[in-house]
């Protein structure tokens, strides 16, 4: 009987976990719904050089809302929670706090090089990196694959395309280097 009872309990668990992980990854709050919004490929000529990948979801940033929500984390020295979206659609939850990459006198007169760090809440093992300089610039780390959300046009704009990396012509490109064309120190 025990035998039986251990198996049931722990497919019981596990399909619990299942659909809590799925539930909370793809439903988003009203301030996150107002920070991402799906966006159609007709609204923006994508031209993302030099990747456009075969596949990616088109989305539209309420850009002050993100700077306000990064801004907010330098001023408690706290991370916050920001949902980050998805290729196949819905949003993972991340913990993110302000990494620096540079000296603090840089800072001080470069303020948007500030560079983020996150931690996934929803994905545990999902990490990411995030900065907002020309715009929002996101690299996720998740257990389907190493996710990229960057601008959908060459200029700053509110749209942008969020795509898996094995999704993207660049790594398809063979690699050229021509050692004639190198100008040697002697």
């Amino acid at each position: 009987m025990h035998f039986l009872i251990v198996p049931i309990t722990l497919l019981s668990f596990l399909i619990s976990c299942h659909s809590k992980i799925n539930r909370v990854s793809t439903v988003s709050d009203n301030s996150q719904a107002a920070l991402w919004s799906n966006s159609s490929v007709s609204e923006t000529t994508i031209n993302t050089p030099p990747v456009l990948p075969e596949k990616f979801r088109v989305l539209k940033l309420n850009s002050e809302l993100m700077k306000k929500k990064l801004s907010a984390i330098h001023s408690n020295d706290s991370g916050i929670v920001i949902e980050m979206p998805v290729p196949e659609g819905g949003f993972i939850r991340f913990e993110i706090t302000e990494v620096s990459t540079v000296d603090a006198s840089l800072l001080e007169k470069y303020p948007h090089l500030r560079t983020y760090s996150g931690k996934g809440l929803d994905e545990p093992g999902a990490t990411g990196r995030f900065d907002f300089t020309s715009g929002f610039h996101g690299y996720l780390f998740t257990l389907s694959g190493s996710v990229i959300i960057n601008m959908a046009t060459k200029e700053p704009s509110e749209y942008y395309i969020c795509y898996y990396k094995h999704d993207s012509n660049q790594i398809k490109r063979p690699f050229e280097f021509d050692a004639d064309s190198v100008k040697h120190r002697e």
